[in-house]
């Protein structure tokens, strides 16, 4: 029996009892009088008996026992307890089960306790019976105890679950089980059961079910080993070895699913890459050739101004003489509106040498200028169509 057995059977018991163990004696208080009043009850004639179990867990118990300092009290039956210390020789945490004091002198129980460890060597690493000065039985706790408030990520939680249902089948080949407790201990990604009793029993079913229902909780499974774990809760074999290939099946579908995620961010970095690359080229593209140098004439406007296209300072102007406005800038900078107005004025006016004379400039310019106008408004909307993509 432990604390969290009892309390249970206190709270689902429809006597509904008063005091918690924290107040142990009005506890077994309430229970007596209950007992009184239906004395054909037999549950609580065990709740009575576990309770007083409980009071006088530590009585004339010395604090030490061996080299172990004791502390919280774990497990007690009616002839042993077992509690949770401090090994006094190197402050490692350890388990010490301990015949109650009354029975020290047995050499039945002794023997008993003796053959407990006997039992256990092989399934609980480093048991070991110490006769003298009080019988009792001692196993180290290593790791941490397993937590509760936290789901382990897919590859922890199949190592937890592997090693785990490994140790159960080697208790099952041994004839045994450990308790239904929660009794596991994480360490370096492992998990291991650590007590100092054994039952009989051969389906391993219950332990795998409380297992996965303390490493998932509440929580939503969000991988297929995740609801594998969750299914062992309402449906978990009787043989412990045929778990670990149920992992490595889970596994094996996490495993392609988490390829598959990656292949397709890497397709979607892959074209975005290639986008990019394709816009830097575009825009090295347009920056690597400026409008050319000169002067021409490219007609005469509605207020019978002569228009003119000059090339100049990296950038290219257009308009009527010495009111001329920029249709590109060294800088980058495009008035796209303007340069569409100067190709269709380019079209709308055949060459005239007479205009180029007044203007000093040459007669073929306008139509290189126009050229490039067209040729940079092209990439202009190509680049456009990519970034908008």
């Amino acid at each position: 029996m432990n604390e969290d057995q009892l309390t249970a059977l206190m709270n689902a018991h429809p006597a509904k009892l008063d005091g918690q163990l924290a107040q142990p004696e009005q506890a077994l208080r309430s229970a007596e009088a209950a007992w009184d009043k239906h004395p054909h009850d037999r549950v609580l004639a065990g709740l009575v008996h576990a309770i007083h179990g409980r009071i006088t867990a530590d009585q004339d118990l010395p604090l030490d026992v061996g080299t172990v300092r004791r502390g919280r009290l774990v497990k007690w039956d009616n002839w042993t307890t077992t509690w949770q210390g401090v090994d006094l020789q190197t402050g490692a945490p350890v388990l010490v089960r301990v015949l109650r004091p009354h029975l020290i002198g047995d050499a039945i129980m002794c023997r008993a306790l003796a053959r407990e460890g006997t039992a256990l060597r092989g399934l609980v690493t480093g048991v070991g019976f110490n006769e003298s000065p009080l019988p009792h039985l001692t196993a180290p706790l290593p790791g941490t105890a397993l937590a509760t408030d936290r789901l382990p990520h897919a590859m922890l939680l199949g190592q937890l679950l592997g090693s785990a249902a490994t140790e159960l089948a080697n208790w099952q080949k041994a004839g045994v089980l450990p308790p239904l407790e929660a009794n596991w201990r994480e360490n370096e990604g492992s998990l291991t059961w650590v007590g100092l009793q054994c039952s009989t029993g051969h389906d391993a079913g219950p332990h795998l079910a409380a297992l996965a229902q303390q490493l998932m909780g509440d929580m939503e499974p969000n991988s297929a080993l995740q609801e594998f774990t969750q299914a062992l809760v309402f449906a978990p074999p009787l043989q412990a070895k045929e778990v670990p290939a149920m992992i490595v099946r889970a596994l094996a579908v996490d495993l392609a699913a988490t390829r598959h995620s990656l292949k397709s961010a890497w397709h979607i970095g892959a074209h975005n890459n290639r986008e990019r690359r394709l816009i830097d080229c575009v825009k090295r593209l347009q920056a690597s050739l400026a409008p050319p140098k000169g002067l021409g004439a490219v007609g005469v406007d509605l207020e019978g101004n002569t228009t003119v296209v000059e090339g100049r300072d990296g950038g290219l102007w257009w308009g009527p003489i010495h009111q001329t406005t920029a249709v590109w800038t060294s800088d980058g900078t495009w008035d796209a509106h303007h340069g569409r107005r100067l190709i269709r004025a380019r079209a709308a006016a055949p060459p005239s040498e007479r205009l180029n004379r007044q203007v000093g400039g040459d007669i073929s310019y306008p139509d290189r200028a126009r050229r490039w106008v067209a040729a940079a408004l092209s990439i202009r909307t190509i680049l456009l169509l990519l970034e908008r993509s």
